[in-house]
């Protein structure tokens, strides 16, 4: 739930407010973007063999190793390109999540009282 509705540089600048260190901040956004990448070309895989072989209802056993090898080459190499043009762009992971960083307001915090607050009366109401 919670990548579902906060975005990955959100989450990386929490991370580093909460003391992370700044080269595992980068790899979990590193990580991030390349599975991101990985199911794009899985998705791109699937439509041109779905295109290929029309007849077929999924991708035959035979094929599997072949596809995923050629997939996970692809998107390592997708990966890449993207990494060279962040350095190019000149990346920096810390002014990167700057502009990610900013103080808690009133409705953070009366949401986070009120989640407090909801988890100690399931607590209470739930009893294992």
């Amino acid at each position: 739930i919670l990548v579902i509705t906060t975005s990955i540089d959100k989450i990386c600048a929490a991370l580093r407010m909460l003391r992370m260190p700044k080269i595992m901040v980068t790899q979990i956004m590193l990580m991030y973007r390349h599975i991101m990448l990985f199911l794009k070309e899985a998705l791109r895989v699937s439509n041109a063999y779905r295109l290929r072989a029309p007849g077929h209802r999924g991708i035959h056993v035979s094929a599997w190793g072949s596809l995923l090898g050629q997939m996970l080459l692809r998107s390592m190499d997708r990966a890449d390109e993207v990494y060279e043009s962040m350095l190019l762009r000149g990346f920096n992971i810390d002014a990167a999540l700057a502009a990610e960083k900013r103080n808690p307001g009133l409705r953070d915090i009366v949401f986070l009282a009120a989640c407090i607050l909801v988890f100690a009366v399931l607590k209470f109401m739930v009893r294992i």
